[in-house]
């Protein structure tokens, strides 16, 4: 079993006064939650500067404390993924180690916080300056609101529209994306699922006993 990493993580907080508050987000957070030795430690790091987290061999010193790493991502580095955004207000560890544990840790400046953005499952574990606002942690934000009728409509309209012809070609992939981009009209994912049902049904047909034997042609009989 993974060690919890908390501790280890706020006494590297209180030894650096650069960081200012720290918030832990996501399922560990929420306390309608299912968390589970998978479940991740998403934490999050308030800074006056990222810069001392971004100096070359920092992060890799850092998380040897936890152990063996499997796995370890950088989605906000410029070098890989350039979306715009200035990797000194805002930068993501993620890292998956050998024994289990999970931490995404984000360093984000005081200046570029969005208070107002926070996630709903978000608990303040230190804040010197009281800069994050003290709320219970809730799942709010992760409900998925219901589509009015409208939108609902235009879901099934974008579907009947784009999904039928592409599975009549056999396109079961491309159905697939055709009818997530049909969910979005309804702000949900209602539209995939129905794909996702409809190819379900096609490959039980398919994989049906004698499917596989009436759809090969006949072989090596005499005339």
């Amino acid at each position: 079993m993974p060690t919890d990493p908390l501790p280890a993580l706020l006494a590297f907080a209180a030894a650096d006064d650069n960081i200012r508050a720290v918030l832990l987000q996501g399922s560990r957070a929420n306390p309608n939650g299912l968390v589970d030795r998978w479940s991740d430690y998403d934490v999050a790091f308030v800074t006056r500067s990222n810069e001392p987290y971004l100096a070359s061999g920092w992060f890799d010193g850092f998380v040897r404390q936890f152990g063996p790493v499997a796995v370890a991502q950088q989605p906000d580095d410029p070098a890989l993924f350039d979306d715009g955004h200035d990797p000194r207000a805002h930068y993501a560890f993620l890292t998956q180690f050998a024994d289990g544990l999970r931490l995404d840790l984000t360093f984000v400046t005081v200046d570029s916080l969005d208070v107002a953005g926070l996630e709903s499952a978000t608990v303040v574990l230190r804040d010197l300056d009281g800069v994050v606002p003290v709320r219970p942690p809730s799942d709010a934000g992760y409900r998925t609101p219901a589509p009015s009728a409208k939108q609902f409509a235009a879901c099934c309209d974008e579907f009947w529209w784009t999904v039928p012809r592409t599975l009549l070609r056999g396109q079961g992939r491309r159905a697939r994306a055709d009818a997530r981009r049909a969910g979005t009209a309804g702000r949900g994912d209602s539209a995939a699922v129905h794909a996702d049902a409809v190819l379900a049904g096609r490959r039980r047909r398919r994989d049906a006993p004698g499917a596989r034997e009436a759809r090969a042609p006949a072989r090596g009989l005499d005339p």
